[in-house]
């Protein structure tokens, strides 16, 4: 991910079974997307399948530029 337009967010939502969620607010080109990106640090040990995975949401489009390994 790259941190430049990731910045933290306060939302805190619990999941019973995931444990609680962090978010994170997307800033690219002037725009920001509020809590788009959410993960689990550390998940609940039953969900541990979402460790070092993040949730992209409202619209959110991923691409590899030039140069740069997509992750």
């Amino acid at each position: 991910m790259d941190s430049e337009r990731f910045a933290k967010s306060r939302t805190r939502p619990p999941c019973p079974w995931q444990g609680p969620a962090r978010h994170d607010t997307v800033s690219v080109a002037g725009r920001i997307n509020p809590d788009v990106a959410r993960y689990y640090p550390p998940p609940a040990p039953l969900a541990r399948t979402v460790r070092n995975h993040v949730a992209l949401r409202n619209g959110v489009v991923v691409e590899n530029v030039a140069g740069r390994a997509s992750r």
